[in-house]
């Protein structure tokens, strides 16, 4: 079996946690993380021992989880971000600090370099500004996340998976009669996580023919008309989720006499 190794950030993005309780397909990133501020850090296990006068060594014992930390720092200070981050109110152009502490829970999201996928459905979210005024500083917003137990019972606190590109599919070839020069496309795509937009092109076509006109081409479901050369002509559908993965697949379409 290959070891699965990582290093590095694709992507650090946050979501409102979905009344269900699972993990968040709407998340977004904030901002650009700072090079060197981001790490995912679990805690060793306290552990209590219960002894007996009569005996040398423990009777029981019992260990509790650690707290798993997940840290990263960004350079951005918008209204946006640091309403997202702690909370307080957008007014007159800025932002301003709330005078309570307010407990913001949130769904993270970090893809690394390796496509390494780490999800916590929820996770307790603070966030500190961290600005040095020094002329060679920048200033920063460090974000710490604490994994919280998800409110779903069956859903896991921490998932560490390979992060891998949608499954596409352009449908089965066709035959057409010229006279007809119509064709449906109907493809199907799923994204491993988040949702996926489509496109379809023509890869190729006979020679000297029209391009073909397609009704809907961000769609599943295509209507094709113009279809009036005999041979093939060949379609990809290609399907991008959320994350900026993409995958594609084609189709001949063949028109006879």
């Amino acid at each position: 079996m290959s070891e699965k190794r990582t290093f590095g950030i694709k992507s650090v993005k946050l979501g409102d946690i979905p009344d269900d309780g699972t993990m968040s397909t709407v998340l977004a990133q904030l901002a650009l993380t700072y090079k060197d501020s981001a790490s995912i850090k679990e805690a060793d296990p306290t552990t209590t021992d219960f002894w007996a006068e009569e005996e040398d060594f423990p009777i029981e014992s019992i260990n509790e989880q650690g707290d798993i930390m997940i840290a990263w720092s960004i350079t951005d200070l918008t209204d946006e971000t640091l309403e997202t981050l702690k909370a307080g109110t957008v007014v007159g152009g800025g932002w301003e600090m709330s005078r309570v502490i307010v407990n913001i829970e949130k769904a993270l999201q970090i893809i690394s370099k390796r496509d390494i996928l780490f999800e916590v459905p929820r996770a307790k979210i603070t966030a500190v500004i961290n600005i040095d005024l020094g002329k060679a500083k920048i200033g920063l917003v460090d974000i710490k996340a604490k994994v919280l137990l998800p409110k779903n019972p069956v859903v896991s606190p921490l998932g560490i998976k390979t992060y891998t590109a949608p499954v596409v599919d352009a449908g089965d070839a066709q035959s057409v009669a010229v006279a007809v020069h119509i064709a449906t496309l109907t493809g199907t795509a799923t994204p491993f996580r988040g949702t996926a937009t489509y496109q379809w092109t023509v890869k190729s076509k006979p020679n000297g023919a029209d391009a073909p006109v397609m009704a809907t081409p961000a769609a599943l479901v295509n209507n094709v008309t113009g279809l009036t050369t005999v041979g093939d002509y060949v379609f990809t559908l290609t399907a991008t989720d959320s994350n900026g993965y993409s995958a594609s697949d084609d189709v001949t379409i063949t028109i006879t006499a």
